[in-house]
């Protein structure tokens, strides 16, 4: 099989086949969608195509604003070369999992087929958790030329970029990423976009990789904790809280299906606490920082110094995934109870801005 060179980082790949099979792709109300894609027949394919929405907390909605791009549901797709789904099943998932250290898969599923035309984008934002033990979003883009478009990822203070213009008009690519990670889809330039968009999933309930072998940092973190026990007092925190690299919705908490180096570390305050006598339990942090806004010449807002900021937790479960309720000191947390970062560390999810007239600046609340 010939590819181009891995794009790779720990959450996020791409990869460009020069051979991949012709999936002979169908669409229902369509018929059959020759490859490469030419600009008429992406011009009468969009006429079957609905607006993609996009979430928004506990919304759906429609702004071309913030996303623009077609979309045709799962259902309507079809492939009648039998060599798609085995190339897709030996090559793609194995290699995304590879990459992406993925040890288990459960299976995968197409979720719907985008198409991008000129002025097409995707502001910042993260997918949410579309099926149960859902770990990553597999995207196959098409033959089809075009140009822009590029991916733009960020993870834990870490960016990367994903393009795959160059060779669109004659290859097959693949981009992959954990389904937390936040990206951004560039506007299209010039052309017409196709693609796949596949979820991947791994088992739900299936034991964690055994830690046994890592021997030294268990002994280490066993040091800490036992340590940490012996001396308890008026100056000694009563709890502390471990930052992992990945989120997790409600349901992916549940089903432990944690990501990369999460397993690792997981696993290891999971056996320990249990060995050392500590309570363990699983959560969603949300900081909320209010700031001053500072007014740039060009008529933006960037967030000035803190004002006050606050911590709450969600979805609060204890060792055996069961829904619990913190209270006293042990619901109370500050930024200095979080390791091995801070909270705020990364880029914010959200951003308010509020205006007030008189003597008081304008306020800018960061989550």
């Amino acid at each position: 099989m010939k590819a181009t060179e891995v794009l790779e980082s720990k959450f996020g790949v791409s990869k460009t086949y020069e051979d991949a099979p012709d999936p002979d792709l169908r669409v229902a109300g369509f018929g059959n969608v020759a490859l490469p894609l030419t600009e008429e027949k992406a011009r009468e394919l969009v006429q079957v195509c609905h607006q993609a929405p996009y979430g928004k907390k506990e919304q759906t909605l429609v702004d071309t604003s913030v996303r623009d791009t077609w979309e045709i549901d799962a259902d309507r797709v079809l492939f009648k070369n039998p060599l798609w789904q085995k190339w897709l099943k030996s090559v793609v998932v194995n290699t995304v999992a590879k990459q992406l250290g993925v040890a288990s898969i459960s299976g995968w599923e197409l979720y719907k087929m985008l198409l991008y035309q000129e002025g097409s984008h995707f502001l910042p934002h993260q997918d949410t958790e579309k099926s149960p033990g859902m770990v990553a979003t597999i995207i196959v883009v098409l033959p089809s030329a075009f140009e822009g478009g590029e991916v733009h990822l960020s993870h834990n203070g870490t960016k990367k970029i994903l393009d795959v213009a160059t060779s669109s008009s004659t290859a097959t690519s693949v981009l992959a990423w954990y389904s937390d990670v936040r990206h951004e889809v560039k506007p299209i330039t010039s052309g017409y976009r196709l693609a796949l968009s596949y979820n991947l999933m791994i088992p739900i309930g299936v034991p964690q990789p055994d830690v046994a072998g890592n021997s030294k940092m268990m002994a280490a973190v066993r040091h800490v904790l036992l340590s940490w026990k012996q001396s308890f007092g008026p100056q000694i925190p009563n709890k502390l809280a471990c930052v992992l690299d990945h989120e997790y919705s409600l349901n992916g908490l549940q089903s432990g299906a944690f990501k990369g180096d999460d397993i690792r570390t997981v696993e290891v305050l999971w056996k320990l606490a249990q060995e050392c006598g500590f309570k363990l339990h699983f959560a969603k942090a949300e900081y909320i920082a209010v700031r001053n806004a500072i007014h740039t010449p060009n008529g933006d807002c960037d967030a000035g110094e803190d004002i006050s900021t606050e911590i709450n937790l969600h979805n609060v479960l204890d060792a055996d995934a069961k829904p619990v309720k913190l209270v006293g000191s042990a619901s109370y947390f500050d930024g200095d109870d979080f390791f091995p970062r801070d909270l705020d560390d990364d880029d914010p999810d959200d951003e308010q801005y509020e205006e007030y007239t008189g003597n008081v600046s304008d306020l800018c609340s960061t989550f």
